[in-house]
Formats: structure tokens, C-alpha cells, sequence
């Protein structure tokens, strides 16, 4: 069991987490928040693209998609969707 912990201590930094910020402008209003569903090795968007002037209801300053350790980890728990879906945290901040 402990060399099962370590293992997953160590391996962890390794699974890739990233993201990547769109700006436009310095915002100071809200965040707004989403997933954005793709899969079979993201080529295929399952979900409609997103759209930062809709989820603001308005103007927006940034854009910033990533992949967190909760995106990475439904794959991970769900392995037959491995490969398949490929979900990616949105965050839009609004002016």
C-alpha cells in the first residue's frame, strides 16, 4: 500500500495539467465557468464551441482553457472513455 501511495505521489507532476490564456483586455467582473466536452484523441468536439460574449452577456477580457487534475481524473476512474472523451475546464472573465 505505501509503495502504491509513493508511486502515486510521484507519478502525478507527470500527468500533464496545462492552461492556456486567451486575453483581449484586463477584466475585473465575474468569472464565468464551463466544460468543454472533446474526445477521440481531440479531434471530435462533443460540445458546441464555446462562446465568451454569451456567457458574459456582454463584453469579455480573457479566455483560459485548461486541463486540471479533475479533468484529467474522469478519464482516469472511467477508463473504457480513456482516449475517447476528453474534457477541458473553461473559464471566461468578463469585463
Amino acid at each position: 500500500m505505501r509503495l502504491c501511495i509513493s508511486a502515486i505521489c510521484c507519478l502525478l507532476p507527470l500527468t500533464g495539467c496545462y492552461s492556456v490564456t486567451f486575453s483581449k483586455d484586463q477584466g475585473s467582473g465575474e468569472i464565468a465557468s464551463a466544460w468543454h466536452h472533446d474526445g477521440i484523441l481531440s479531434l471530435v468536439e462533443f460540445s458546441p464551441p464555446v462562446n465568451p460574449t454569451e456567457m458574459c452577456g456582454g463584453d469579455w477580457a480573457s479566455v483560459t482553457t485548461s486541463e486540471t487534475i479533475l479533468t484529467w481524473l474522469v478519464p482516469v476512474i472511467i477508463p473504457p472513455v480513456a482516449g475517447v472523451w476528453d474534457p477541458q475546464q473553461i473559464e471566461v472573465q468578463c469585463k
